[in-house]
């Protein structure tokens, strides 16, 4: 192949390489694109294909999502999508009607109150429609930002400071391109990951899926407002197994039914797949309403004419990469992590990839400094959580597929018990939402609490009977509180806006001040000996912590500064703040620092330290307490040893 003299990304010899080549347009990649360029960097991102592709798939975008998407592109998915107000499970036995055994209604997510149904294409359409509103800073921001589409990363070279990436363009010419970073958004069968040589180990499953996007007539389930999972036992050959409804606020349904060994025989092929099942034709929509009717779903369900969408099949792989990265290459979405739909959490998964490795990408090319420890945190918070949320999935996926009898029963019994049991449907929702997933084991997740200063005999502050300390660690261990590496729960703010969209509009980090109560300031300054600050003093504060932005449109530390007064009781409780406190929430909407009382030095120090970044100044701070204080409990574990001595000795 001959090397294009047209360069297509405009790189010509000793000009300044890409920032970031982000390989794969789907909506992972397309977010991580926007993130970069949102914040100056210089990005490109190529897709192999000459056209994206028009399909169903993940059809659900979770709470967590719409939270972290940018304002203009959640405001169309809004617009567009059904917003789905209960999750149903039910049941259908042979010569019995269809039963409800589980009805969890979704308005306990916060913010939105439910889960959004819109088809994949459309969350692609506008994620590409907002990267196009961006400029191009490779070309120096004088053009908006495209998708090389054609494009297909045929190998790389990573090298000390950057990677060189020779790329196969649509004329069939070559060019090879100087990136400082890589990231690939490629799917599963990532060319990226297998070059790193990154094993992707994991199953698949022995059902096949049929998927079909179409309007039903005469469809035994909700076709409005609700996702539902029909469980069936019946004589009928094709009857077991279970059948998946999420409808579209165009009168479509995306309905999903799976089919095990035995029942795929009527669409074998003759060939085996690289696992040793067999290869099933492509089904018709009678394929699909056939299992459906057996299942229950309607004796005379059909489809309307002109409303099939999108008719697939396919087996489920779980699975995940060894590793998400390795020195200036990393992996995100689907390239590092696969499994079933079940649940909806494969892109709402990847967003979150995106989100979380966007902002330490932006700091290691806008900031450079010590970030290999900021850059490795990346694989450290999500593989570790994702590996719990795979393993759930695998799980769930084996029971609701499972076709014994005793299972039936016993899945059908644990249903109602949940059904029962109200107070557990919040936090299993959250868990679905991914609003109750947290980084605070991470290493870039920090607190600041300081020892109380003695004010008399050294012993009184080692061994209290009461007290401060006491207190401090009460609220510190035990306290339901917003902790470091916590999602930031959304507050109504004075003025009508909440406390997310803040968050979306920040271009950098965002600190959280809160005045506290009164009477625990005092405490805190009496035993501290730290002077708490006016609420005139905070808004000073919020105005000298904020940095300007570069001609980029990059903010390196604090962007937006939220004050709330002790008289927002609201917005105290729902942090578990009782004195003054304030929180430096990262770019990805999590908590990175929680410091009490507020300490200007504190701050600067945690950017400095953890995320290698410098403001220049040189504010002294204390040194945090440890989350164990050792001293305390020999003291006291000496002295009941020594009653205890005198008592029985």
């Amino acid at each position: 192949m001959s090397v294009d003299p047209r360069p297509l990304l405009g790189q010509i010899p000793g000009e300044a390489p890409l920032d970031c080549l982000v390989v794969g347009a789907g909506p992972v990649g397309l977010l991580l694109a926007s993130e970069l360029a949102y914040r100056g960097c210089k990005v490109a991102i190529i897709d192999a294909l000459q056209q994206p592709v028009k399909q169903t798939k993940a059809s659900g975008v979770v709470p967590r999502s719409l939270e972290v998407l940018p304002a203009e592109v959640e405001r169309k998915l809004l617009h567009n999508g059904t917003m789905l107000k209960a999750m149903q499970i039910l049941e259908k036995k042979e010569g019995e009607p269809m039963k409800t055994v589980l009805d969890i209604k979704t308005s306990s997510l916060e913010v939105y109150g439910g889960i959004l149904a819109i088809r994949q294409m459309d969350t692609e359409s506008y994620l590409t429609e907002y990267l196009r509103d961006l400029p191009d800073w490779f070309r120096a921001g004088s053009k908006n930002l495209e998708i090389q589409r054609g494009v297909s990363l045929e190998s790389f070279t990573e090298g000390p400071t950057g990677v060189q990436c020779v790329l196969k363009l649509p004329s069939g010419g070559i060019e090879t391109v100087n990136s400082k970073f890589l990231v690939g958004c490629d799917g599963g069968h990532s060319k990226i990951r297998k070059q790193l040589g990154f094993a992707f180990e994991g199953t698949t499953t022995a059902e096949y899926f049929f998927g079909l996007d179409a309007a039903f007539e005469n469809f035994e389930l909700n076709a409005e407002n609700v996702a539902s999972v029909c469980l069936t036992q019946d004589q009928d050959p094709l009857a077991p197994g279970f059948a998946f409804n999420i409808p579209f606020g165009d009168g479509n349904c995306l309905l999903l039914v799976d089919i095990d060994l035995e029942q795929q025989k009527e669409w074998i092929t003759g060939e085996v797949d690289r696992n040793g099942f067999p290869v099933l034709r492509q089904p018709e929509v009678e394929d699909v309403l056939k299992v459906a009717k057996s299942r229950g779903l309607g004796a005379n369900l059909s489809v309307k004419p002109g409303s099939v969408r999108w008719l697939t099949h396919f087996r489920i792989n779980s699975r995940q990469a060894e590793c998400y990265g390795r020195g200036r290459v990393f992996l995100a979405g689907d390239a590092c992590h696969c499994h079933s739909p079940l649940g909806g959490q494969g892109m709402n998964m990847g967003f979150q990839d995106a989100k979380n490795l966007a902002w330490k990408l932006v700091l290691a090319i806008k900031c450079g400094g010590p970030t290999t420890s900021l850059l490795q945190s990346y694989e450290s918070e999500r593989k570790t959580m994702e590996s719990k949320l795979l393993s759930g999935i695998e799980r769930a996926q084996e029971v609701v597929s499972s076709r014994n009898p005793v299972v039936f029963f016993l899945r059908g019994r644990g249903q109602r018990l949940v059904n029962i049991l109200t107070f557990l449907q919040p936090s299993a929702l959250a868990l679905i939402g991914q609003q109750a997933w947290s980084y605070r084991k991470s290493s870039i997740s920090m607190e600041h609490w300081e020892r109380p200063i003695p004010t008399c005999f050294p012993i009184t502050s080692i061994c209290p009977a009461g007290g401060y300390r006491r207190r401090q660690n009460l609220h510190r261990w035990l306290a339901t509180r917003i902790h470091a590496g916590d999602r930031v729960p959304d507050v109504l703010l004075v003025g009508g806006r909440h406390l997310h969209q803040v968050l979306k509009k920040s271009r950098g980090f965002t600190l959280l001040l809160f005045e506290g109560s009164a009477p625990e300031n005092e405490d805190m300054e009496k035993h501290l000996k730290n002077k708490m600050l006016s609420f005139k003093e905070l808004q000073a504060l919020s105005v000298s912590m904020k940095c300007q932005a570069d001609k980029t449109n990059f903010v390196a530390m604090i962007d937006e500064v939220v004050l709330f007064p002790q008289g927002d009781v609201e917005a105290h409780e729902r942090f578990g703040v009782h004195g003054q406190c304030c929180f430096v929430v990262r770019p990805d909407h999590h908590v990175g620092f929680r410091c009490e009382p507020i300490r200007s030095g504190a701050i600067w120090r945690y950017f400095r330290q953890t995320c290698g970044i410098s403001h220049g100044r040189n504010e002294e701070a204390p040194l945090s307490s440890h989350v164990f204080d050792p001293l305390p409990a020999l003291v006291w574990t000496l002295s009941l040893l020594l009653i205890l001595y005198f008592i029985f000795f």
